[in-house]
């Protein structure tokens, strides 16, 4: 399993790191919007401003870079003896703490990226072409399936009969919802952790069996390992004519997206199937597109202006720890904003302004810590589990790196 070890320095792709630290960025001003308690005309205009540049855009973001960071292995050590197996510990380790981020902050979006990590494992060789249909039916799949269950419950229940069963399961969502805020309240945070990991397991998004169809995260993980084989992160100017039609279609579909009335056609569905049957249509043609527009556009600057690069390279430092930093978010959202024992008072501009200060913390802390170690913090913690032991953290003495170069 030593052959496998991988130094930090080993063909790290800065734009990666760059890109991963502007995808924190964004999911931190989102997240931090769930929490304000107080209202006004202000954070109505901020509210509109998140929901519209930002809301669900930095997500497909981040899954590409997870599906990027995977594909760089497939790259880097895909051919070596053993790698399967390696890999697929990862991949569990991922998973385990996936469930302790579940249980300290409710969040669970690594165990659906744990589950899309095997998938990605089964299509490493699979073609380009292949990668591109799959993708493409991948990203029509959710729509096709709500036209399926919508097409299904016409001809086994009435339009009152279906309503009223999605009824009662939002009705189960927001009963699991009021219990964990009742838990909150009373201040017992071991028993909430235990609330959450059951709940998790019972009524929350990652066990609903729809999450784990290859729909919109594996869209972005076929996308991250498709960019890794044509070196458009490796090479951007070699790519350019490619990246140039993701940026002008992306920007096009996510400016539609967000131009066109979200209640558009105007009329109302009486069949809520229905409803989500087209809306999930209108997220596939639309939803994450500006996203992509975004990345790619960063992308293209920072490869034609060295001005851009160097400036752009402070997120890099928080990109090569984004584990930790995405973690340290969630707990820092969860312990000053939702625990009973702080629940600070925000208005929506101070939470965009507090996302900012608290990401330029995060800035200061990566530079100061990879300056001294090779991984963050989470980043040793998920190596050490993958290989059973504690890894090494801290850089070898000169010496003793001159002799192992």
């Amino acid at each position: 399993m030593a052959a496998i070890s991988e130094t930090p320095s080993c063909s790290r792709v800065d734009s990666v790191d760059i890109l991963r630290g502007l995808a924190l960025l964004g999911m931190l001003v989102v997240h931090i919007q769930y929490y304000p308690t107080q209202g006004g005309l202000w954070s109505q205009r901020v509210n509109a401003m998140v929901e519209h540049l930002a809301e669900g855009k930095f997500y497909p973001i981040f899954a590409c870079l997870f599906g990027i960071g995977f594909a760089l292995q497939f790259e880097r050590w895909g051919d070596r003896r053993r790698f399967a197996r390696m890999y697929v510990r990862r991949l569990l380790a991922l998973f385990g703490i996936a469930l302790l981020l579940v249980a300290f902050t409710g969040f669970y979006v690594l165990i659906i990226y744990a589950a899309w990590g095997f998938a990605l494992l089964a299509m490493r060789r699979c073609s380009n072409r292949v990668l591109l249909v799959a993708a493409l039916v991948c990203g029509f799949l959710a729509p096709a399936r709500q036209l399926a269950v919508w097409q299904l419950e016409k001809r086994t229940m009435t339009v009152a009969q279906a309503n009223e069963k999605h009824k009662r399961q939002a009705a189960t969502m927001r009963a699991a919802r009021a219990e964990e805020q009742k838990v909150k309240k009373e201040g017992r945070f071991r028993r909430l952790m235990i609330l959450r990991l059951r709940t998790a397991f019972r009524t929350r998004p990652c066990v609903y069996w729809p999450v784990y169809l290859p729909e919109d995260s594996m869209v972005m993980f076929i996308a991250g390992l498709y960019a890794v084989r044509r070196r458009m992160l490796q090479d951007p100017r070699g790519n350019r004519r490619l990246l140039l039609i993701v940026l002008i279609a992306g920007g096009v579909l996510g400016i539609a997206g967000e131009v066109i009335p979200y209640s558009w056609p105007p009329f109302r569905f009486t069949d809520r199937h229905a409803g989500m049957a087209y809306f999930s249509f209108r997220s596939a043609i639309f939803g994450s597109k500006l996203g992509l527009a975004y990345a790619v556009a960063l992308l293209l600057l920072i490869s034609y202006s060295e001005r851009a690069r160097r400036a752009a390279a402070v997120l890099g430092g928080a990109g090569r720890m984004s584990l930790t930093n995405y973690v340290m978010q969630l707990v820092m959202l969860e312990t000053l904003f939702a625990s009973h024992t702080f629940h600070l008072p925000l208005t929506r501009p101070a939470a965009l302004i507090s996302a900012f200060l608290f990401f330029a913390l995060q800035l200061v802390f990566s530079r100061w810590w990879i300056a001294r170690f090779r991984y963050g913090p989470m980043e040793w913690f998920w190596r050490s589990l993958t290989y059973a032991r504690w890894q090494p953290i801290r850089y070898p003495p000169p010496a003793r790196a001159a002799a192992t170069a």
